[in-house]
């Protein structure tokens, strides 16, 4: 099945429901110029750079939380936290490009100062003369000159690092002419595997709760199974999380296309499962919530705030949903700069499962009446072939499910459960009256809670039915119970299969 939309009248698509708090609390992991660490729940953007600093993931914290909408459309804020990972990878600077600059100044950055931010750097000079002798005034861009900060008086100063980014640019003697720009690229800092381990183990065994993990780093299939430890160490600890990452971006210094650059993408996470984790594999120009910068970069900061705004069993951004708001695929004269997964692009098939291509990508639709518009293709998780959760809102469903399931269960263990000892060849076994009664308690609360997400809520059958409790357990040393429960939702029209193992001291 290819990532393009498509409408089926013979398939049920699911129903409408009101979503949980947890599954919209966001927690973003990855750089920032502040220390190694988990933050609290922000929920203004100024609020979040005053705690924590500068950086891509600061960036696509504050896009989480201040959900700048279409115009006409009410804009609603969602909390989110971040997670500060170490940056072993360090921050990096491109080749310099100072094409037609006429000054006799050598422009170059400082390598010994690391970038903060994913940028195209552009240093104008507003009024030029000789480094080191007043007056020089220049102008700085972020975002490939699509907005400018005028005004800048370099004074005699012989470097100039452009606030908030740590990107230094250094002046050797010379003259700088009015007119010239010196232009270069710049790479956030990354963390390696080890850092990605360290950050999810803190946050595993950390308080907070959270439904969404947002990796804000250029993700490898290496680093990626570094993740999915950590997220196997989250649910051990009872925290039931989606992990939205994105790849990389094509490579500018070697001019390559984005042809190459998406065999490159395919064939890194060919082999790569895990239904827990959905990739976004798109770039285009992303307008930052609170600069109004217009940054080339993956939309991932965009779409993880979509995905927190709608309810779990939505598919964000797609034509029944809305488009894509604060990101476009052309730029201002209408030459396509991004990756457009869909007819329009010039390379497509990452968002396509009978190629193995599992990622959320982003597309214009052949439609005169919003043809510029932006959407994103069938919002797959990295799932292993034999899996039926294969969708964001399949997973988000599931997760609550599950989380629904355990806190009901847990309530009930001890004062319902009851069981015969195991005697020779005959394991030891719930006794009816407790089997049905623990069934009842969790059914009861996921049939409550999900009656309009699920098409098989009505279903009570403690054997074949949404929620079937084993007759057998295990009573391992000291009288410790583990329960096996068996949740068989409905979801968007498949019976799907979710194990949750209760354990009580009795």
């Amino acid at each position: 099945m290819s990532g393009l939309f498509s409408i089926s009248v013979s398939e049920a698509r699911g129903l409408v429901a009101a979503s949980t708090t947890i599954d919209k609390l966001t927690v973003v992991m990855g750089c920032a110029s502040t220390p190694v660490g988990l933050s609290s729940f922000y929920l203004s953007a100024s609020s979040a750079i005053a705690g924590e600093g500068y950086g891509d993931a600061v960036d696509t914290l504050c896009q989480i939380i201040e959900q700048v909408q279409p115009a006409g459309t009410p804009s609603v804020k969602v909390p989110a936290a971040l997670y500060t990972t170490a940056g072993s990878t360090a921050g990096s600077y491109g080749t310099i490009n100072a094409t037609g600059v006429t000054g006799t100044s050598a422009v170059t950055v400082d390598a010994a100062v690391h970038p903060y931010i994913t940028a195209e750097a552009w240093l104008k000079v507003v009024s030029g003369g000789t480094i080191a002798t007043a007056p020089i005034t220049i102008a700085y861009s972020l975002d490939g000159g699509r907005n400018y900060v005028t005004g800048i008086a370099l004074g005699t100063a012989t470097s100039y690092t452009v606030p908030h980014t740590n990107i230094k640019f250094n002046f050797g003697t010379g003259t700088l002419v009015t007119g010239d720009v010196v232009k270069v690229r710049t790479k956030a800092p990354a963390p390696n595997g080890s850092d990605i381990t360290a950050a999810f183990t803190a946050l595993a065994a950390s308080s907070v709760d959270c439904g969404l993990v947002v990796c804000d780093w250029d993700m490898t299939a290496a680093l990626a199974a570094n993740v999915s430890t950590g997220l196997s160490a989250m649910r051990a600890a009872g925290k039931q999380c989606l992990c939205l990452f994105r790849t990389r971006l094509p490579d500018a210094e070697t001019s390559e296309t984005d042809a190459a650059w998406n065999t490159s993408v395919a064939a890194d996470f060919l082999a790569f499962q895990d239904s827990s984790m959905a990739g976004v594999a798109t770039y285009g120009l992303l307008t930052d919530a609170s600069t109004g910068r217009q940054y080339l970069r993956s939309d991932l900061a965009q779409y993880a705030a979509d995905v927190a705004r709608v309810d779990i069993q939505n598919i964000p951004n797609c034509p029944a949903d809305r488009r894509e708001a604060n990101f476009t695929l052309v730029n201002s004269s209408g030459t396509t700069v991004g990756h457009d997964e869909g007819v329009r692009g010039s390379s497509t098939g990452l968002s396509n499962s009978d190629l193995g291509n599992r990622f959320v990508c982003s597309m214009r639709l052949a439609d005169q009446a919003r043809r510029e518009d932006v959407y994103s293709t069938i919002p797959w998780v990295m799932y292993a072939p034999d899996e039926r959760i294969r969708t964001v809102p399949a997973r988000r469903v599931a997760n609550a499910l599950t989380r629904v399931a355990v806190s009901a269960g847990n309530t009930a263990l001890g004062g319902i459960v009851r069981f015969m000892a195991a005697s020779g060849s005959v394991p030891a076994q719930l006794t009816e009256s407790s089997r049905l009664a623990l069934q009842g308690v969790i059914y009861n609360a996921l049939a409550s809670r999900f009656r309009t997400v699920i098409q098989n809520a009505s279903d009570a059958s403690v054997d074949t039915g949404l929620v079937q409790v084993a007759s057998n357990i295990v009573v391992a040393a000291g009288n410790l119970v583990t329960v096996a429960v068996t949740l068989a939702p409905r979801m968007f029209g498949y019976i799907q299969t979710i194990n949750v193992v209760l354990s009580v001291q009795e």
